[in-house]
């Protein structure tokens, strides 16, 4: 619970200012400390730390291009993450823990390459999005198409919004059709001791195999065509540039941990970043559909809200009964 979840508290809390600059607004004294908090507690976690880095990052270069005028505390949050970042790298303890998790978990993770580590945590991530039922995701899938339909004219976005969901249909409820036919996408989130799939979908057994790349390039297309979705779909310019970041910096924090061992022995936990930067995405999507609908498309946003509401109660029901 510490090392995943609260950091995720406190990254809500540190990013909070970002968003109250970028909408002009102004920010109490009192927030100033428990977002100083919030970003040294958040990025001291690898995970939390890579996606502030992208996101603040992302910001900065951003409000330079457009000549915003960037207040003196985002430089020192971001300040903050580096230096959280550079004591992650540094640390000695952290190359003695993962030597003895090498050994424990993944003794073949020696023998990856870089580019090994990426495409295994790649094709972990994305797969365990398709294939472990994710509330969020659908719900975004379902909220980008919800909002094409209502707003947008061109078809090329309407039929873009649908491929995510679309892709999740193929794997979620009928995947055992579509598993039969691509049956590694089940295999991949086996367990590590399993060691058939532990170094993701390619590996030297099936390089050959075109089916294989068939699979990673419907992964490939799941995840262009979400984060596409997304920055179209968003109309505020602020907004769009905050869900791509987040968006990124949520894939990124789980794709590298392929480079670390416990990539399967920590388990569903490490998606928690992600699904958390998606649930603000979801927020910032809702947000920005209400604003610029104003009294158009009633129905629509009518439909968006007690979706999300359903979706939330549904979530917390389940969490109860677990």
């Amino acid at each position: 619970m510490t090392t995943y979840y609260w950091p995720l508290v406190f990254f809500y809390v540190a990013i909070k200012p970002v968003f109250y600059y970028l909408n002009n607004k102004k920010i109490n004294k009192k927030l100033y400390f428990f977002a100083t908090l919030g970003i040294v507690y958040s990025a001291n976690n690898e995970q939390m730390m890579i996606g502030l880095f992208i996101l603040y990052t992302t910001v900065i270069v951003y409000m330079l291009i457009t000549k915003f005028k960037i207040h003196v505390y985002i430089y020192i949050q971001y300040f903050l993450v580096i230096i959280s970042g550079i004591f992650i790298m540094t640390t000695p303890g952290n190359s003695v823990r993962k030597t003895l998790e090498i050994g424990t978990w993944m003794p073949s993770f020696v023998m990856m390459n870089n580019i090994d580590k990426f495409q295994l945590g790649y094709t972990s991530t994305i797969t365990g999005l398709l294939t472990i039922p994710s509330v969020e995701v659908i719900l975004l899938s379902i909220l980008l198409i919800i909002i094409a339909f209502a707003e947008r004219k061109n078809i090329f976005e309407k039929i873009l919004v649908s491929v995510p969901l679309l892709i999740c249909s193929f794997f979620g409820l009928p995947s055992n059709i579509w598993l039969k036919l691509y049956p590694n996408l089940d295999n991949i989130n086996r367990s590590v001791t399993d060691g058939t799939f532990m170094y993701g979908l390619i590996d030297f057994s099936n390089y050959f195999d075109k089916n294989i790349f068939v699979e990673y390039i419907t992964l490939g297309i799941f995840t262009l065509s979400l984060f596409t979705s997304i920055v179209i779909m968003i109309s505020n310019r602020n907004y769009k540039v905050l869900g791509g970041a987040l968006f990124v910096g949520g894939m990124l924090s789980r794709i590298l941990m392929g480079f670390s061992p416990t990539v399967w022995a920590s388990g569903d936990r490490t998606y928690g970043f992600l699904y958390g930067c998606i649930s603000i995405i979801i927020i910032i999507l809702m947000k920005d559909f209400v604003d610029s609908s104003k009294s158009k498309n009633k129905d629509a946003i009518a439909v968006a809200v007690v979706l999300v509401a359903f979706v939330n109660i549904l979530s917390l029901s389940l969490q109860i009964i677990n």
